[in-house]
């Protein structure tokens, strides 16, 4: 009987230790692979918006082509400067540094091109000063915009050509 109890006994405690074990091996895995894990989409906040068609244009996966512009500004005569304002508008909830990539096309014929800021002047929009560095935060109104102006300058011995100019923004990581 003595046998019997021990016997018994060493299997109840080996039972026991065995779920100690189980249980805290559980406990441990729980811990490193119990995380709750998610997935979220994230959207560019800044688009620029075709100033011929109000469409707004997102750059998704860090491909910043989908957010350009290509403006088709055609033959230029010498000294000739054409101008054209862009929007932007920021869905994020802070400010937005921003910088711009702008090309011409064909490039090295005499075409200068700037971008400028927008201000109002006798209740028209003209293109001048600074070009904004930021977009302003969204608000409970809407998103937050800035506006800026691309202007292109011909000289005295610009190349006659069909000219494109492409607009670009990009945000700027700190």
């Amino acid at each position: 009987m003595k046998m019997k109890n021990k016997l018994y006994r060493s299997i109840l405690a080996t039972v026991v230790a065995l779920s100690v074990v189980a249980g805290l091996g559980f406990a441990g895995l729980l811990q490193y692979y119990g995380k709750v894990v998610g997935t979220a989409t994230v959207g560019q906040s800044v688009r620029l918006v075709n100033p011929d068609t109000g469409e707004e244009m997102e750059c998704t996966n860090g491909d910043y082509s989908k957010c350009t512009y290509d403006w088709k500004i055609g033959n230029i005569v010498a000294s000739e400067t054409v101008k054209k304002i862009f929007t932007l508008r920021n869905y994020g909830k802070q400010n937005a540094p921003i910088s711009f990539g702008v090309t011409v096309n064909p490039s090295d014929q005499g075409v200068e091109v700037k971008v400028t800021g927008v201000a109002e002047e006798n209740g028209n929009e003209v293109c001048q000063g600074d070009a904004p560095s930021k977009v302003p935060p969204a608000t409970d109104a809407g998103p937050g915009t800035a506006e800026f102006c691309v202007v292109v300058t011909s000289n005295i011995a610009t190349i006659p050509d069909d000219y494109t100019v492409t607009v670009g923004i990009k945000p700027v990581t700190r």
